[in-house]
């Protein structure tokens, strides 16, 4: 309960995420995960009976109300099996397309069964969707074109594209075609709510900076290009010379601004700047763009270099109103 809590709290730091309830989201993913242990056990029984494979089969599995092809698998190799109403296949590919029969999505497995009831399948072993600008990857993957969701439960990494521009402009000019790469022990990638939670030893790498965590919210919009990320648990961060840590933090990658969240006022936000005039801030709440050295902090207690003449000096601090 803390954890949702306090996703709840970073997420209202921000009204444009306010519409989002972790909560739901939470117990959505948990029937998804039952539904993905079923599956992994059909997986096993119909491939050790796989024993008459054909080659290169094309199997539709969703159709629109046109009779159009929603989605639709091939494989090098596969097999029916009638009685549990279930295809397994070696070398998948499975693509989803739009009413006009444009490809929005693909899904590349080692091998995988399909439940054609549920429209739903278990990858063994390695696999990568790819939508808009996200593409994500790992190994034991459940997805269900029905849910439009993908969980992969080992070795997860998902990486986004930004083709426009910034909203924090650094020293190099004007950021584009930037590409964030998420890795965690686990992703669940939910395209119609447009979310990704990545769970488990998460690391962040935006090029700007760099953020390590226990749980991760990817929230993705337009093409599904990375919006925000939401941070929670044992959070670390380092932007240039500067690290901190602290509870929770909120970053908003088109204004490259990240707020970093105490978790009480015995363990407040901490900023560490190693620059020449650097120094320690520790705070309720810290604000910072990652390509600018404004600081804006709450509840303030400002640490420097004892050798430094400019007591004071600490990248600009600003304390909020």
């Amino acid at each position: 309960m803390r954890t949702v809590a306090a996703v709840s709290a970073a997420l209202l730091a921000t009204a444009a995420a306010a519409a989002f309830d972790p909560d739901s989201w939470l117990e959505r993913r948990e029937l998804l995960t039952r539904e993905a242990e079923r599956l992994e056990k059909l997986y096993a029984k119909c491939a050790e009976k796989a024993d008459n494979p054909a080659e290169k089969v094309s199997l539709p599995i969703d159709t629109f109300p046109s009779g159009a092809v929603k989605s639709l698998v091939t494989a090098e190799r596969a097999q029916f099996f009638q009685s549990q109403g279930a295809v397994w296949a070696d070398g998948v590919t499975a693509h989803e397309y739009d009413a006009d029969g444009k490809e929005i999505s693909r899904l590349e497995a080692e091998s995988l069964v399909v439940d054609r009831e549920t429209k739903s399948g278990w990858v063994d072993g390695k696999a990568r969707a790819i939508h808009g600008q996200t593409l994500v990857k790992g190994s034991r993957v459940y997805v269900s074109f029905a849910e439009d969701y993908v969980m992969i439960t080992t070795n997860a990494v998902v990486r986004s594209r930004d083709f426009g521009p910034r909203g924090a402009v650094s020293a190099a000019g004007p950021r584009t075609n930037a590409v964030s790469t998420v890795t965690a022990s686990r992703a669940d990638y939910d395209r119609r709510a447009g979310v990704i939670m990545m769970d488990g030893a998460v690391r962040l790498d935006d090029q700007e900076y760099k953020l390590a965590a226990d749980r991760a919210w990817v929230f993705l919009a337009g093409t599904n290009e990375l919006r925000r990320i939401v941070a929670v648990g044992s959070v670390a961060v380092t932007n240039g010379l500067r690290h901190g840590s602290c509870d929770r933090a909120v970053y908003e990658r088109r204004s490259g601004m990240l707020t970093m969240y105490a978790r009480g006022a015995e363990e407040p936000a901490r900023l560490v700047d190693e620059g020449e005039k650097g120094g320690e801030l520790l705070g309720e709440r810290i604000a910072f763009r990652t390509g600018a050295e404004q600081v804006e902090v709450d509840r303030p207690v400002i640490k420097v270099k004892t050798d430094d003449r400019d007591r004071g000096a600490l990248i600009g601090i600003e304390e909020a109103k």
